[in-house]
């Protein structure tokens, strides 16, 4: 299984979305900082504990 981590990249999550959606990633989790995949719900959300509250979210993606 592989991991990807995104930082603050919007265009990046948006063509990591296609990828997703064209089934060419295959077993890996996903690791976001501050901005969410728009059409997948996250496994888990974990709050920073600092003044912004930054959201990481977690995706388990395993294709059907």
């Amino acid at each position: 299984m592989s991991t990807l981590v995104c930082y603050l990249f919007p265009g990046a999550m948006v063509a990591l979305e296609e990828k997703l959606k064209q089934n060419v990633l295959k077993n890996i989790t996903i690791v976001s900082n501050t901005l969410a995949l728009l059409l997948y719900k996250p496994t888990k959300v974990i709050k920073l504990k600092e003044f912004y509250q930054t959201p990481i979210y977690v995706y388990h993606w395993q294709p059907k």
